[in-house]
């Protein structure tokens, strides 16, 4: 299994509203560094507690926990941006679960 470079990106908060007055946001790259994209196993079924599409991946990502920021929402990896789910701390890693809604490449 290979480090593969990916993209960290959070939301941020546009300077305009929308015809409402809602606040817009755009998906901004904020970190770039390398992961490994797993595979799923029944464990990881388990703990999830949904159900688990091919759209879905897990990665372990080179940026510790406490550095990883709260403001991420999605990883591109490979030209597809995956939304996360779920972050787990692993100590100088950080276990990423995301998924593609989209279940293809959206750049």
């Amino acid at each position: 299994m290979k480090w593969q470079p990916i993209e960290l990106h959070c939301e941020k908060m546009l300077e305009f509203t929308d015809q409402l007055g809602n606040a817009c946001y755009d998906n901004v790259s904020e970190k770039k560094t390398f992961a490994r994209i797993s595979a799923w196993n029944e464990k990881d079924k388990s703990i999830i507690g949904r159900e688990i599409t091919v759209n879905d991946r897990k990665f372990v990502v080179r940026v510790p926990f406490k550095v990883f920021s709260i403001n991420t929402k999605s990883i591109k990896a490979a030209g597809v941006v995956y939304e996360i789910f779920q972050v787990v701390d692993l100590g100088k890693f950080t276990l990423v679960y995301a998924g593609n809604q989209k279940g293809g490449a959206n750049e």
